[in-house]
């Protein structure tokens, strides 16, 4: 009987782990939906799919990432786009997986990746583009492998690509271009296979 209660007990356990996050894609396309998650799933760690914040065209809804201080793992993409007011993602700052591409893109008041130092697993793309107050990759350091394509494009204020220093490996294609402030590449000087 005491077997039949524990086995019991670990199966409401398990199920109650599983159930602070939903299951699947999670689409957050205004602050109202980004509010929501927080106050639905306030403890949730990780996405088990991919990720998507901002709304399909640019909108200047959503201002802040509160309430997704505790994730630490994206399964699939993690894609930041056309959010016009977002000025930082200090709420992801528990972030140290995304399983598949980290994608940011179009979010032009967007200053700062600083909160990502914690970063270390990328299973796929890093691609941030039309950015424009973005003016370098600084919290990006802890990559140190890109198992797709490295993209950093249109971002008008990039002035230096630090934050790239400690990739070592690029297994697709860079692409780097249309950014008029980048005064240099040499951080990428040191990298060991692209």
């Amino acid at each position: 009987m005491l077997k039949y209660h524990f086995s019991l007990l670990l199966v409401l356990v398990t199920f109650s782990l599983h159930s602070q996050c939903p299951t699947g894609d999670v689409f957050l396309s205004t602050q109202a939906e980004v509010d929501s998650f927080a106050a639905t799933y306030p403890t949730c760690q990780m996405i088990m799919g991919n990720l998507k914040i901002g709304p399909d065209e640019e909108s200047a809804d959503i201002v802040n990432l509160n309430g997704l201080a505790n994730l630490n793992t994206v399964t699939g993409f993690l894609l930041v786009e056309n959010n016009s007011a977002l000025t930082g993602i200090g709420w992801l700052s528990s972030l140290t997986t995304v399983g598949e591409g980290l994608l940011i893109l179009n979010n032009p008041a967007l200053n700062s990746l600083i909160p990502l130092t914690r970063l270390t697993s990328l299973g796929g793309s890093l691609r941030v583009n039309h950015n424009g107050s973005l003016p370098n990759l600084l919290g990006l350091t802890g990559v140190t492998e890109v198992p797709g394509d490295l993209n950093v494009d249109g971002n008008a204020s990039m002035m230096f690509l630090l934050g790239l220093n400690a990739i070592t490996s690029v297994s697709g294609e860079v692409q780097i271009s249309q950014n008029p402030a980048l005064g240099s590449l040499t951080v990428l000087d040191n990298h060991a296979s692209i």
